[in-house]
């Protein structure tokens, strides 16, 4: 929690978005529980969308991973 909202999550989101697009990547995909609505949200922030895919998972308990995905044709 110390280091959130001091823009690290930003800049390491913006350094993979520009890694990808010069290897020619055309989208990014990651993977977050559902439950963690403070990912989410700065995941959106960051220009990426919940595409529908979902998987359960159990970590100790179940739970649900959300896939989200970003264009990268800028």
């Amino acid at each position: 929690p110390e280091y959130w909202g001091k823009g690290y999550g930003r800049e390491a989101i913006n350094f993979a978005k520009k890694i990808s697009y010069t290897r020619g990547k055309q989208n990014l995909i990651l993977w977050v529980l559902e439950k963690n609505k403070r990912a989410r949200h700065f995941y959106e922030k960051c220009g990426f969308n919940f595409d529908g895919i979902q998987n359960k998972v159990v970590i100790g308990i179940p739970l649900t991973e959300l896939r989200y995905s970003y264009n990268l044709t800028f």
